[in-house]
């Protein structure tokens, strides 16, 4: 249990009237509580009540009681008393371990309530912060290629502001995982941008993190000033940039390691929940499939432009057919110099219309080559004046 959960006008509150009944029964001129964490609440004049804090010499004091003060079967503090005229006895000491008994309830009351509402807060932040990657999600699945790079920037500020970090940002690796570039970054207000020191370096500059990177191992660095030995060089880059706690979670994508997600906190240092490590991994996850895909779609228009290219510019005559219907899909310019139709026409033709040979033969030689029995073929064909040549 955190006994800082209770606060102090809470304390005052619900232990003042027990408090204050026993030291008149008592008879004392003052009475406290002194809680192990630091606590300490009700002291009357001439004692002030940051008695226990002063460096001053305080009013005199002649007698002193002290009875435990007990909270899940260990002592919590102290319910004390000073001068009493007479001095205290032991029926005093009876009176008092009711009254302490009494406040101990109360003090277990507080501290329950306290801690009740730590949960409901946090549990409370929890679906808030689970709220807002849903949406990030939603908002990705709907993405076009080039709105990518602005909604993980987007999502990288939102986040950041969400947990209170100063600074989150992406890095990608090379395909041989020899260089890294810092891709996206969001910082915090007066907060130092610091990717343009990461754009294509070498990952041999952090070597110790790069390891746990490969592992696929989440890397939580509560306070940087403690990393191991083994990770000096990264401690002193984190240090240089006024880093005091950072998380970093590996980018994955069909099981392999593409980058990584950072946190930085500069301000203040930060130690995260599993339950927040859990959820930013599913960021991660959606970065990842967001990144992956425009690669993809990119590899992919690079390739149908090369083959355009190859295929457009080629002097052979080159035909594109459908192998189930015998449909011509695409005709180069040399084809249409060849067979004397537009590319119009010829798209709207089947291979059929253009061929001597029968309807059966042609899809025969079409199944020979699916099975590879032959690479090339020998056919009449019909040209658009009525002619024949082969080919």
């Amino acid at each position: 249990m955190d006994k800082s959960l209770v606060k102090l006008k809470n304390l005052k509150a619900s232990v003042k009237p027990s408090l204050d009944a026993c030291l008149r029964v008592l008879g004392a001129e003052a009475g406290f509580i002194l809680m192990t964490e630091g606590t300490a609440v009700c002291l009357k004049p001439p004692f002030p009540e940051n008695f226990f804090a002063c460096e001053a010499a305080g009013p005199n004091i002649y007698g002193i009681f002290l009875v435990s003060i007990p909270l899940s079967n260990d002592v919590q503090g102290l319910l004390g008393f000073i001068n009493k005229p007479g001095g205290f006895d032991a029926h005093d000491r009876r009176l008092t371990t009711v009254y302490a008994e009494l406040i101990t309830v109360k003090i277990s009351s507080e501290y329950y309530i306290a801690e009740r509402k730590q949960v409901e807060d946090e549990l409370y932040k929890r679906l808030m912060f689970e709220n807002l990657v849903s949406g990030i999600s939603a908002k990705f699945m709907a993405l076009s290629l080039d709105q990518t790079d602005a909604a993980i920037q987007d999502a990288l500020g939102k986040i950041g502001e969400f947990v209170h970090v100063d600074r989150s940002y992406i890095f990608l690796f090379s395909k041989d995982y020899s260089r890294h570039t810092n891709t996206h970054e969001w910082c915090a207000e007066d907060i130092e941008p610091q990717s343009h020191h990461f754009i294509d370096t070498p990952v041999s500059i952090l070597p110790w993190l790069m390891k746990q990177l490969m592992q696929l191992k989440t890397v939580h660095i509560p306070n940087v000033a403690e990393l191991p030995v083994e990770a000096y060089r990264e401690r002193d880059i984190f240090m240089q940039q006024q880093i005091r706690s950072l998380l970093v979670l590996p980018l994955l994508f069909s099981g392999r390691l593409i980058g990584f997600l950072g946190f930085d906190s500069v301000k203040e240092a930060k130690t995260w929940t599993q339950a927040h490590i859990n959820v930013l991994n599913i960021v991660g996850e959606i970065f990842s499939n967001a990144l992956m895909r425009r690669e993809h779609e990119r590899e992919l228009a690079e390739s149908n432009q090369r083959y355009q290219s190859l295929f457009s510019n080629n002097h052979a005559v080159m035909l594109l057919i459908d192998p189930q219907t015998g449909q011509i899909i695409d005709a180069n310019p040399a084809a249409c110099d060849y067979y004397g139709y537009s590319k119009q026409e010829m798209v709207s033709k089947r291979i059929t219309e253009i061929n001597e040979l029968t309807t059966e033969e042609i899809f025969d030689e079409m199944d020979r080559a699916k099975r590879k029995d032959r690479n090339h073929f020998f056919f009449r064909h019909r040209l658009a004046g009525g002619g024949a040549s082969r080919c």
